[in-house]
Formats: structure tokens, sequence, C-alpha cells
């Protein structure tokens, strides 16, 4: 396994038990969205028509994106009633984020 995140062979690993209840918490999704990343515009429209189809009915949700520039790409492309749902990091403090994705 330590050769697969590139950790030298002699590298002591240790498999430790988390406190948290993951599977209990939430649910992780990888799409495959069929646009090739290195295209930013496809890929990133890709993502706006995914969270438009995927996450119209949902309550709550975390997206995570490669980079800051996609993150606002993405969140532009969103429709303004979409975004009025939105909570985009950085235009927040931290402690506010966390406090309005809560509600």
């Amino acid at each position: 396994m330590s050769h697969r995140v590139c950790l030298p062979r002699n590298a002591v690993c240790i498999l430790a038990p988390s406190p948290f209840k993951h599977a209990e918490a939430g649910l992780l999704r990888v799409p495959n969205y069929g646009a090739d990343p290195r295209d930013s515009a496809d890929h990133t429209e890709a993502i706006i028509e995914h969270l438009r189809n995927t996450l119209a009915d949902e309550r709550g949700s975390l997206v995570l994106y490669y980079s800051r520039r996609q993150m606002l790409d993405v969140y532009v492309g969103l429709s303004v009633d979409f975004r009025q749902r939105v909570l985009v990091q950085g235009d927040l403090s931290k402690q506010e984020l966390i406090r309005q994705h809560r509600k």
C-alpha cells in the first residue's frame, strides 16, 4: 500500500481506527462526468449540470474542488435561485460558514 501513495518502501505505516462514524454521517460520491478535467471549461460545465440534477432537492451537501478558480466558476454558472442556497468558502469567516451550514 505505501508504494501507491509514493512513500518509501521502508516507511512505517499504521491503520488507526477513527472515532467518527463516517458511514453514518454522509455519502461520498465521486462522479464520472464524462468530461476531461484537463478541459477546464467543459469539465466545469459538466459539474454545473451535475449539481443542478443531483442537488436540486438536497437540504445540504459539501462539494470539494480542485481549485478555487473552478469553485468560483461553478458558482457563477449556477442559477440565481440555486446560488441563494450555496455557501462559498472565503465569503464568510470559517466560524460563520460552519454556523450557517448547520442551520
